[in-house]
């Protein structure tokens, strides 16, 4: 794990859009699958890339559409339409799971805010000001300040108990 600047993960997750909190999400689910040791307790990345293969087909089909009113490819685009909102939806559930899993991995590994709340924030922080990230990379800093720290106290308890022999 990486100790980060909170803020520059904030400006970060702002400017690029959310592109670099898929990135963050990816390099952290690396390290907690380190940690953790299992490697089943968060999906891999490209469950939450199956969003973006709907999308852009979706997009098309709906240019498509606009573009070819009243022809006879009209039904085909209509069932076409259909079957990618679909799967448009479903991946957002796919989303949602993933993050779920997510949280609870990271709640679990670094035991700081609840999962819950980290999960209702990322959800929250969809529509406005990423949050959640920040919230989780805080929570990263000070796993890691108390690794430090409890690496520190074990060496010095070695180091004075090797004095004394």
């Amino acid at each position: 794990m990486k100790k980060r600047n909170l803020f520059a993960v904030f400006i970060l997750s702002f400017l690029t859009g959310g592109i670099y909190e898929l990135y963050w999400s990816y390099v952290v689910r690396k390290d907690l699958i380190a940690i953790n040791k299992d490697e089943k307790s968060i999906p891999p990345i490209h469950w939450l890339l199956i969003m973006f293969y709907v999308a852009a087909p979706v997009a098309i089909l709906a240019l498509l559409s606009a573009l070819v009113s009243k022809s006879i490819f009209e039904p085909l685009l209509n069932a076409g339409m259909l079957v990618l909102i679909i799967s448009l939806f479903a991946s957002i559930f796919i989303y949602l799971w993933w993050y779920w899993h997510f949280c609870n991995t990271f709640s679990r590994v670094v035991k700081g805010n609840d999962a819950t709340l980290i999960y209702i924030l990322w959800i929250i922080s969809r529509v406005t000001v990423p949050v959640w990230n920040l919230m989780g990379q805080s929570d990263i800093n000070k796993y890691l300040e108390n690794q430090k720290a409890a690496k520190q106290g074990t060496q010095s308890d070695t180091s004075s108990t090797q004095a004394a022999l």
